[in-house]
């Protein structure tokens, strides 16, 4: 479900590039740093979601959720998790468009590479809670 709403994001925000309908003094939105940063930082949500979600389940996670923006969504079932991770996704693309947009291209890395560490912060955290340690 994350990797359809992944493509249905970057199709939206770069349908009028991919089609050839922006002019050329105008840069694309998304470079490949850009989107390989994105494919990652995917990949990273997913990640931490799924280890999250396997110890809500199982009812062996030691403490709640850490991160204030998924936490009250992680207790309301995996439909409601995915949602909202797609949207907290489409939220994060948005703003490495803006920032592109803007020129701030380099800030755009950093907000990604940000994103990853923390959800990769979080999936490990959650798999030391979940293995007892």
């Amino acid at each position: 479900m994350r990797a359809i709403g992944l493509m249905l994001s970057l199709l939206v925000v770069t349908g009028g590039i991919a089609t050839g309908q922006a002019t050329p003094s105008v840069p694309p939105l998304f470079s490949r740093s850009d989107l390989a940063l994105l494919a990652l930082s995917a990949a990273a949500d997913a990640t931490d979601q799924a280890i999250t979600r396997r110890g809500y389940d199982n009812s062996s996670l030691i403490t709640r959720e850490q991160d204030p923006l998924a936490r009250p969504f992680v207790t309301h079932g995996t439909a409601v998790q995915a949602v909202s991770g797609a949207v907290l996704f489409a939220a994060e693309a948005g703003v490495v468009a803006l920032l592109n947009k803007k020129g701030h291209r380099r800030l755009a890395h950093l907000f990604l590479e940000t994103c990853i560490a923390g959800n990769t912060f979080g999936a490990i955290n959650t798999a030391r809670q979940y293995q007892g340690k």
